[in-house]
Order: C-alpha cells, then sequence, then structure tokens
C-alpha cells in the first residue's frame, strides 16, 4: 500500500497550497533513502510499523544478519562493516559493543512490543512516521521564508495513528489469511486484491480526512473526481514492484516466534565470551511469564482457532425442502486440530453463516483419507532433516470438499445461503457411529441398513467411505431398506445404481411400507441371523422409526444392531494444557 508521504502529499498538493509536493518531488523524496545500514532499520520500521511482514533475519541494503549480543559473535573481536550502522570495526569492541548493544535492546523491545500489542504499536509507529515524513517535506520543499506548518504536522500525525496504521494492520492481517501459501501466485493474488480494490479506498479515505480535517469537507466530492484517479495512478507507478517484492520475499509476520531468538539470548559484549558460573552475566533483554511455553513441544495445529473459514461452491436441491451444499474446508492437520476434525462416519457439522448462531448438519460425503492429507501428516513441526537451517516455516493448507444435507425446517439460515454469504466450519459433533463390532467381515458377511430422510446423509457417507471399515463390496450381502415421505423426496435415488456397481450395495425404496414389511418382501436376502448386523440410521434422536425398525430386528431374530443415536466411545485427545 502506497505511503503516508506519498498519499497525503498529493492530497496536500490538490489544495492548492503553496510548498505542495509534485508527484516528481514525491518520488524524489522516496528514492532518496539513508545508505548501507541506516536503510535496514529505516525499511524495518516503516514496514513493521504499517502491517507488512518482516521474517526472522530478514535483510535489507547490505546489512548482514547478526548476533544480539553486541550485534555480533560473542567471541569475536573486531569486524569491518559487521557493526550497527554499517562502519568498520574496532579492535578491542568495548566502547562499540555498549552502542550497538543499546541499540539492539531497543529494537528487541519494539519487536516484544509488536508481538503483545500490535495495533497501538503500529499505530504509534505510523503515527511517528508520518510526523517524521512530513517534516522532512517541509524543510526540504517549503519555499524560503514560508513559515512551518504545525496544523499540518499535527493532521498527519493524527491519521497515522487513529486511521493508517490500524487500517493497515487489518487490511494486511486479512489478505495474509485468504491466500497464505507461498510462492508467487499467492504473491499476484495479494498485490491485485491491494492495489487494485484497497488503494483507492484508503487513498480516498486519506484524501477525504485530510481535507474535512482542514475545513474543506464541502470539496471532498470534487477533489476526488478530479484528481483521485490521477493520485492512484502515481501511487501504482511506484508501489505496485515494491509491494510484489514484499508480497513475494517478506511472508512470514513479525509475531512471537521472531522475537523467541532475540529475547531468548543475553546481551554481552563483542569480546565477552558466553558467562561461566563464576562470571557476572547481564540479565536478559525481557521477561516474560510464559517464556519457557517457547520451548515445550505442542501438538500439531493446538494453538489454532476452533473456526475456520469455509469455501461455498454449490447448493443443489435434491428434494422437496432439501438441499445438498456443497463446501471447501480447510483439513491440513497443521491448522485442524484433530479433536475438531470430521473423523467418524455420523459426525455432524458445525457451520456459521454471516457470524450467526452455530448449526449442526449431517455431512453426506465420507471424512477425509489419510492418503489426502499425507504431507500435513507426516511433516512435524519444527523437525530439521540434516543439513537443513531451522527457519519458520507457514503451514500447509489442505482443502477438503464436504457435502452436506440440509433442510429448510431443520436449517432455514444456511438452505437459504447463497456465495455471497460468510461460512465458517467449526469443530465437528459427536463421535460417529460404533461401526467397530460389524467390522469383522467373517463375523458378519450380511449388513441389513434402516434409513428414512434422517439419516439418508450418513447412510451415503457410510456407503461411499474407503475408511469406515465396512467394506460393502467384499461382504455377502449389504441391503438398505430406505422409507422416504414420498417419491418426490426420495434422496440420492440417481446414485443407487452407482451404490451396487461399486459398493456391492442393493437399495430398496419404499413411501408406505413399514420396515418390518419391507425387509420381508425382500425375496433376494438370504441371511443367517447371527452372522447378520443391522445398522439404524434413523437421525441422533430417538424416534418411532428407530422403533420401528428394532422392531424389525426384533421378528428378524437379529441381535447385533447399530444405532445412530447411541455413538461409539468418546475419544479423549490429549492436548499441551492437558499435560501441564
Amino acid at each position: 500500500m502506497s505511503t503516508v508521504s506519498v498519499v497525503t502529499a498529493q492530497a496536500r498538493n490538490g489544495l492548492s497550497r503553496k510548498g505542495g509536493l509534485t508527484p516528481t518531488r514525491l518520488c524524489m523524496m522516496r528514492y532518496t533513502k539513508p545508505r548501507e545500514a541506516g536503510c535496514c532499520s529505516f525499511v524495518s520500521l516503516y514496514y513493521s510499523g504499517h502491517g507488512m511482514q518482516i521474517p526472522a533475519g530478514a535483510t535489507f541494503g547490505r546489512m548482514p544478519p547478526r548476533d544480539v549480543r553486541g550485534f555480533n559473535d560473542a567471541n569475536g573481536g573486531g569486524s569491518t562493516g559487521g557493526g550497527g550502522g554499517g562502519g568498520g570495526g574496532k579492535g578491542d569492541g568495548e566502547d562499540e559493543s555498549s552502542g550497538k548493544g543499546f541499540f539492539g535492546m531497543l529494537w528487541v523491545m519494539y519487536l516484544a512490543s509488536l508481538n503483545k500489542n500490535p495495533v497501538s504499536t503500529k499505530a504509534l509507529t505510523s503515527g511517528f512516521l508520518n510526523a517524521f515524513g512530513d517534516v522532512l517535506a517541509q524543510f526540504a520543499f517549503n519555499e524560503e521564508g514560508q513559515a512551518f506548518d504545525w496544523k499540518r504536522l499535527g493532521i498527519f500525525t493524527f491519521l497515522g495513528v487513529a486511521f493508517i496504521g490500524p487500517s493497515l494492520h487489518v487490511w494486511y492481517g486479512l489478505i495474509s489469511r485468504l491466500f497464505s501459501n507461498p510462492g508467487t501466485a499467492s504473491a499476484l493474488s495479494r498485490l491485485v486484491l491491494d492495489q487494485v480494490f484497497f488503494a483507492p479506498i484508503f487513498i480516498g479515505g486519506i484524501v477525504s480526512a485530510v481535507m474535512f480535517l482542514e475545513g474543506q469537507g464541502h470539496n471532498v466530492q470534487a477533489k476526488l473526481k478530479s484528481d483521485l484517479f490521477t493520485i492512484v495512478k502515481s501511487n501504482w507507478v511506484l508501489w505496485v514492484p515494491f509491494q510484489f517484492i514484499n508480497f513475494r520475499v517478506a511472508q512470514m509476520p513479525v509475531g512471537r516466534r521472531a522475537v523467541q531468538g532475540l529475547t531468548a539470548r543475553k546481551l554481552l559484549p563483542r569480546h565477552q565470551a558466553a558467562p561461566t558460573d563464576s562470571e557476572e552475566s547481564v540479565e536478559d533483554l525481557w521477561q516474560y511469564e510464559d517464556r519457557k511455553s517457547w520451548y515445550e513441544a505442542k501438538f500439531a495445529a493446538d494453538d489454532q482457532p476452533d473456526w475456520q473459514p469455509a469455501t461455498f461452491v454449490s447448493s443443489v436441491e435434491i428434494g422437496p425442502s432439501i438441499k445438498l451444499v456443497t463446501f471447501d474446508i480447510e483439513s491440513s492437520r497443521e491448522l485442524v486440530p484433530l479433536r475438531n476434525a470430521y473423523k467418524h462416519i455420523g459426525q455432524y457439522a458445525s457451520i456459521r453463516v454471516n457470524g450467526g448462531e452455530e448449526i449442526h448438519v449431517p455431512p453426506s460425503s465420507p471424512p477425509l483419507s489419510p492418503e489426502a492429507i499425507r504431507t500435513s501428516l507426516l511433516r512435524v513441526r519444527n523437525d530439521l532433516p540434516a543439513g537443513d537451517q531451522k527457519l519458520q516455516t507457514d503451514p500447509i493448507s489442505e482443502r477438503q470438499r464436504i457435502t452436506l444435507v440440509v433442510t429448510l425446517e431443520g436449517a432455514p439460515e444456511l438452505y437459504k445461503s447463497t456465495i455471497s454469504d460468510l461460512f465458517e466450519v467449526g469443530p465437528f459433533q459427536g463421535t460417529g457411529l460404533d461401526l467397530l463390532k460389524i467390522q469383522a467381515i467373517f463375523r458378519y458377511p450380511t449388513i441389513v441398513i434402516f434409513v428414512d430422510n434422517a439419516g439418508i446423509a450418513t447412510a451415503r457417507s457410510l456407503i461411499t467411505s474407503k475408511t469406515s471399515g465396512l467394506h460393502t463390496h467384499m461382504r455377502s450381502n449389504v441391503h438398505v431398506y430406505y422409507r422416504a415421505p414420498n417419491k418426490a423426496s426420495t434422496c440420492f435415488a440417481d446414485e443407487f445404481e452407482s451404490w451396487a456397481e461399486e459398493y456391492g450395495v442393493s437399495v430398496m425404496v419404499s413411501t408406505r411400507d413399514t420396515f418390518h414389511e419391507m425387509f420381508d418382501d425382500d425375496d433376494t436376502l438370504v441371511y443367517d441371523p447371527e452372522g447378520t448386523a443391522a445398522i439404524i440410521l434413523t437421525g441422533n434422536d430417538a424416534n418411532e422409526m428407530e422403533e420401528e425398525a428394532l422392531e424389525a430386528c426384533k421378528a428378524a431374530e437379529i441381535e447385533t444392531v447399530v444405532r445412530q443415536t447411541v455413538p461409539r466411545e468418546a475419544t479423549t485427545y490429549l492436548s499441551s494444557i492437558s499435560l501441564m
């Protein structure tokens, strides 16, 4: 995003004030920068104050990375060009290390403040840089004899604190979450959003704010109409290439992990070796109550939020007041902890529409197979292969497509939603069906499934799953008895033929007969009661349909029954908190 010096000075020039900055002067001012290491400090402060990202260890200009101890090795004597501002080192290092240690301490304190209070720190940094830029502009470009404009300085400083810093913090945080993957494609996506969508709005806001604060609010509309596009074009010429480099190279945000490497060390003069028990050591730069937690092993995604954004894909009506809604959701084990993931047939999805109330709906697609998320499962966070360097890496994103059966009566907000709404998916509810006792194929070669419309979504996910352990295609008989309210409300009727061919599942549908009658009328089923297991899928709540299915099992002398209302035993998931 364009800097305050470009935008506000352009706005200033449009107000026909004497000494206003022309685009040529603006570019000269922005391209004239301190030499060598001084450039690093200014650029680093600018980027961290304006919501952009500096990866740990990043360098600008010719400033090399260094240890915090005196900005050099603890064992080192003199250095050439490795010291604080890029100047020559001294042999003894005594006076030089103390001065550079002071600036190192300031930098660490700044990063600590940025980590603890990011918005207020960026707001104050933005205000300071606005003030600094305006002072430079007034001294450099004001005509001889023109008085210093204190009101203008106050306006720019106020805008930096109240508007620019907080708004850029929110914006860059948003696009970093939307396009979190590394690479050129992600950088280009951020760049297009930033410069095409956000830049005109942001620049227009700055211009309007400056004019309102100077008492020229009545001219805002005319000013934007005549000059906004010109200002935005000047912004594109200067900042498109710089923003692309920023998005492409500096992708990791400055946060706790970036500060950890600094705060964990001691500030020692460069000639002094690491302290021993007999030597006096300097206190750590900064102390945190939870500092020890930085070094503890943590479970994957243990610190990730419970709710993740979901991408709307489609909504198809499959019956009267029944829709099949499809989403893309995050499934990477680095971003979704195991306790929140979709793991078992029979779990319900938790969905929020536009930040509203939590909605629970049944998935009709099976859980993702381990092979589909193999990369994130095998990757151990912070593990180091031989010869590798310890760098913070971005988590791997692995998206899963999930379909949900939604009824108008059960979830009207989700049923009526469209692609323009915002969706979030949270922890999946329930523990799923207790299928473990019927997984042995030789023990139960015949499976009968009693289903109504409340359980058809779970039935579909069970039949099409490759990880449920049911292995329907390997059993002698798998018959589904589906009680539908009417012919029009029969869900997934177009898939029944493929279920028979691919999974070996026969489906019998009736709109009038009871489960007992459907079972008795099935002449194709030859079964042994001891080798037959039944699955009843009639919703999570006990109802008449479930009782009817149980009566059919009793009449058929089938004793092994899996019910949707009797879930499997809950799994206890360990977390970093539970181990403390």
